[in-house]
């Protein structure tokens, strides 16, 4: 079973068995599964976030990554380009978490497990040593 914000806030959990669910939340709104619906969904998602950088990918079951290398400043840093990629999918109704750091490793555990759009608060002076290290 998957289960949105919503759901989870109210003490669901993906894999929970559905009984208990209903046991739980009397009249939960349930929906079959569609996988290939959702993998169609992703991969569109992944193409809509092209707008941040030419390297997307989706990262099923439920996220894309973006490389935002030599990107954020057109959004007026990696803080401004976070704030405008959460906000347009909030618009649109999609719930998302993100963040940026310098391993994708450690992006993807902040914006699963973090609270809401992160940005590691070292990263910005790690970045400017970096660059000046390389002129």
């Amino acid at each position: 079973m998957a289960a949105c914000k919503a759901a989870q806030d109210a003490g669901l959990y993906v894999g929970m068995p559905l009984a208990q669910a209903q046991a739980l939340i009397p009249g939960l709104h349930v929906a079959k599964a569609s996988p290939d619906e959702d993998e169609a969904a992703l991969r569109e998602l992944a193409r809509w976030a092209i707008r941040y950088s030419p390297v997307v990918s989706p990262d099923a079951p439920d996220g894309i990554w973006i490389d935002i290398a030599g990107a954020a400043h057109l959004f007026g840093g990696e803080e401004g380009l976070l704030a405008d990629l959460t906000g347009r999918l909030k618009k649109n109704g999609i719930a998302a978490q993100a963040a940026v750091a310098d391993a994708p490793g450690a992006a993807w555990a902040v914006a699963r497990y973090g609270k809401g759009a992160s940005f590691p608060q070292d990263a910005p002076s790690m970045r400017s040593q970096r660059s000046q290290s390389r002129h």
